[in-house]
């Protein structure tokens, strides 16, 4: 095995333990709000499982003759950093292959404190993006799944929940208005260890002064053997 970076297999340990104790609470977390599927593992029947990941977008700036206006920060690139990461991880900590969980926390929360002192990746994922109006939702996949359906929906505060659907430009717009989602999940998709196993779009929010949750739902069947 090459050398490994010491930041690296941190950030593996990082979301092996945080997958590992947070799962079994993750079954009981109640929405962002209500109306929105709970976050967290729930099982389907037989291999077959959903995990469901949300968060808090803060509100953007609206411009109202931009339909699709592009995001103030690159929210693209964290998946892709995050899902070599995960990838680079995998050779440090082959458990990580197994894991079936929720990454947008680490993406959003639980990797700032530690990226600050960090160089490379990890201190870009955190550093400047908090208040973009385009946030990473992501889950992490057991190696072998195949994902099997894919669901976008938002939370307007006191204005409801509306799912997400494609429009004629083949933008996945919410009813909430002013947001929706870009750099979708094709479902089929055969998911493989190390950076396939990050699954993620990322939710973009134009409104002027309304932040949103977005929540995003992927179904997968799991290969044969796998629990979580």
């Amino acid at each position: 095995m090459g050398f490994v970076p010491k930041f690296v297999r941190c950030f593996s340990a990082t979301i092996l333990l945080s997958a590992a104790f947070s799962l079994p609470r993750l079954f009981a977390e109640a929405p962002g709000q209500p109306g929105l599927p709970p976050p967290g593992l729930t099982r389907l029947g037989g291999q077959n499982y959903r995990l469901t990941a949300q968060a808090l977008v803060p509100h953007g700036d609206q411009i109202r003759n931009d339909n699709w206006p592009p995001c103030n920060a690159p929210a693209d690139d964290l998946l892709s950093k995050a899902a070599a990461g995960i990838a680079t991880g995998v050779i440090a900590n082959p458990a990580l292959a197994i894991l079936a969980s929720v990454a947008t926390q680490q993406l959003a929360s639980q990797l700032e404190n530690y990226a600050r002192t960090q160089p490379g990746f990890l201190a870009e994922l955190a550093a400047g993006n908090r208040k973009a109006s385009c946030v990473p939702i992501a889950v992490v996949l057991p190696t072998g799944s195949t994902v099997t359906a894919v669901s976008y929906m938002d939370g307007d505060g006191d204005k409801g929940v509306h799912p997400c659907a494609l429009d004629g430009n083949h933008w996945m717009v919410c009813g909430a208005r002013w947001c929706g989602w870009e750099h979708l999940i094709n479902v089929g998709t055969k998911i493989n260890s190390g950076a396939d196993q990050l699954v993620g779009a990322v939710f973009k929010n134009w409104s002027a002064d309304r932040a949103r949750w977005a929540s995003l739902t992927v179904d997968f069947a799991a290969p044969a053997g796998w629990h979580p």
